[in-house]
């Protein structure tokens, strides 16, 4: 059975296409059929899967991103997961992508700014299952574990924190993963232990 998870956040930059991204890579390694859809007008998830040289993850483009719906409701028999990445925006687009998705991911830095806009974010689920993740943490910051224990009064919140390294924004430039590039890096632990606790909030351990 299809099921979708989309990437939101009202805050720009927390990193919501670099995880769409590498959680599909993790999902198609674990032998799903993934579909990725960019509905941010920057374009950045589309422009990594068009330099991406695997084809290990499709991308819904075009008029079939146009009238997302009904390709939800096609891709029934022909996918396991799709992955949607949406604008940092309140707007009427994200809230239909919210409206299509079994579970809704929520990437937050450890900056006060990130939790001044979460109550923002939340208004748009309407009752959604979400979970966060804390993202571009530097190592041994006070600040992450203060925003993991704020983030919770609100909702789940991943046991793993993505790190700022440089391997992120190196892999999105060439259609590749930081664990990609360094299979036995500290990023590729991270997005695996992300995919394996989303997995299971998705439904599909």
């Amino acid at each position: 059975m299809l099921r979708v998870m989309a990437m939101a956040n009202l805050k720009g930059g927390p990193g919501k296409t670099t995880c769409c991204a590498h959680l599909a890579v993790e999902a198609a390694k674990s032998g799903l059929r993934v579909f990725v859809a960019d509905t941010d007008p920057q374009a950045s998830l589309s422009a990594w899967w068009e330099s991406r040289a695997k084809e290990d993850v499709a991308a819904i483009t075009g008029a079939a991103l146009r009238d997302l719906p009904a390709t939800v409701r096609a891709l029934a028999d022909d996918a396991d997961l799709l992955l949607i990445d949406t604008p940092p925006s309140l707007s009427p687009a994200v809230e239909r992508v919210v409206f299509l998705s079994d579970f809704v991911l929520l990437p937050c830095r450890p900056s006060p700014h990130d939790l001044r806009a979460v109550a923002g974010t939340l208004s748009l689920l309407g009752g959604k299952p979400f979970g966060f993740v804390v993202t571009q943490a530097v190592q041994s910051s006070s600040l992450v574990p203060q925003v993991m224990g704020a983030l919770s009064e609100h909702g789940c919140v991943a046991p793993v924190v993505i790190g700022s390294r440089v391997g992120y924004a190196a892999s999105m430039i060439d259609g590749r993963t930081a664990g990609e590039l360094d299979p036995r890096g500290k990023a590729a632990k991270e997005t695996s232990a992300l995919w394996a606790w989303v997995s299971g909030k998705v439904g599909m351990a």
